[in-house]
């Protein structure tokens, strides 16, 4: 089966692409009941995230950096697992923020509604209660959250460390974030992130991974949704929601270019292919076909960004002079 697009190029379709991309893709087209508060925590989300914080900590703490007692920041915190877990493994004062419209937008049964909003923002606030209660009581006294948006963050030197995971890709206007996480950090304050880059093989997330390796970035966006609409009607909706509202097209030389520009010290900026992919047996086959074609719509991408399904970003806002 052959997809042809709008310039009559002809592009072969692979039965179950998306299946081996995305496994659980199909949990998006449940629909999103913002009204059940009963709700099943997964105790698992515990030590998971315990995991990744103390993991982050044994890092951070390799480069000189010490956040007991200090005051971090978590953008993106969703359910708040990981921003108990912070508040745990550095010792510190975490506070998490994130936007309800996000799971709104993801929905396939859903409208941004204001009621709809406030629907979702009471979920929130209610799942993270039900986790909190899986840790301490010092830990939850530690912790706070707010319904933020990072680009609308009016903090001054506020922070001493700034965290997010799986968010920079789902920024509408990542330098306007890391604008706000500036100001927002101490002078010699840290920043560490890590993402799913929109260019990786795995970065058009469940709905807009399509049926060939890079389509959701090969493809114009006339094109993208003219795929969508013949061969999933049913998530078409949704999917061009998520594609033109929920994904940036950030690079990795736009984000060393932000980071440069804003002032940040770069510790470094590294991406990891997805685990069962060698990059070796991909890359020519990536510098000879799908690079040129996603090139004609986003001419900034290099070779380096089709390998970041998970890329960390690592910054520091410099000390003051002396």
């Amino acid at each position: 089966m052959y997809f042809i697009t709008e310039k009559n190029e002809k592009i072969q379709l692979f039965k179950n692409h998306r299946n081996y991309i995305k496994p659980d893709w199909e949990v998006m087209l449940e629909p999103h009941i913002i009204e059940d508060y009963n709700l099943k925590i997964n105790k698992g989300i515990k030590e998971l995230r315990q995991k990744f914080a103390a993991s982050l900590k044994e890092n951070i703490d390799k480069d000189g950096f010490d956040l007991s007692g200090k005051h971090i920041l978590e953008v993106g915190c969703h359910s708040g697992g990981l921003t108990y877990a912070l508040a745990e493994a550095f010792n510190a004062y975490v506070e998490g923020i994130d936007i309800p419209h996000y799971g709104i937008v993801q929905a396939v049964n859903l409208e941004v509604t204001q009621e709809n909003l406030e629907k979702q923002a009471k979920l929130l606030e209610d799942i993270r209660e039900k986790i909190g209660e899986q840790f301490p009581r010092e830990v939850r006294e530690r912790v706070t959250f707010r319904h933020l948006d990072v680009a609308e963050m009016e903090e001054k030197e506020n922070y001493d460390a700034v965290i997010s995971i799986d968010v920079l890709e789902h920024l509408s206007d990542p330098k306007k974030a890391f604008q706000k996480i500036y100001s927002s950090l101490k002078p010699g304050g840290i920043s560490f992130h890590r993402y799913n880059s929109f260019f990786s093989l795995s970065g058009g997330h469940s709905f807009c991974t399509l049926d060939f390796p890079f389509g959701h970035c090969s493809l114009s966006p006339s094109d993208f949704k003219s795929y969508v609409t013949t061969y999933r009607p049913k998530e078409a909706e949704a999917a061009i929601a998520f594609y033109e509202q929920s994904l940036n097209r950030m690079t990795l030389a736009d984000l060393r270019d932000y980071l440069l520009d804003i002032g940040f010290d770069i510790f470094f900026i590294a991406g990891k292919p997805k685990k069962d992919i060698d990059p070796r047996k991909l890359k020519e086959k990536v510098i000879e076909e799908y690079l040129p074609r996603v090139k004609q719509h986003y001419p900034r991408v290099e070779v380096n960004d089709f390998f970041t399904d998970e890329a960390m970003v690592f910054v520091q806002k410099p000390k003051e002079k002396e």
